[in-house]
């Protein structure tokens, strides 16, 4: 296993402790992992209901014998998924950014 040299390895540690700390002075992280978790939620449930509720006036309108709120609702789910990843992909590269300087 190779070491990185000396100087990365301070400039790794410097920007750590540098996070920890400025993580440490915002008092909103509670509430901002829990506006997470909810924004994770709703970019899920909606398309997801959105799917169910198309799908069960398609199924109502008798456009097809197949089940169109199943297939919508699925869609719907993997739409959600897709758009809840890429939002988390999105606030992890803004927080693995390196602050700025004080």
């Amino acid at each position: 296993m190779k070491r990185p040299p000396p100087q990365a390895f301070r400039n790794q540690v410097r920007r750590q402790v540098r996070r920890r700390v400025l993580s440490r002075k915002r008092p909103d992280t509670f509430w901002r992992g829990l506006g997470a978790m909810g924004m994770v939620g709703w970019s899920v449930a909606a398309p997801l209901l959105a799917g169910a509720l198309l799908g069960q006036w398609l199924d109502a309108q008798g456009f097809s014998e197949r089940s169109w709120t199943l297939t919508l609702m699925m869609a719907g789910l993997v739409l959600g998924c897709w758009n809840a990843a890429a939002w988390l992909g999105r606030e992890r590269r803004g927080l693995e950014e390196e602050p700025p300087d004080e």
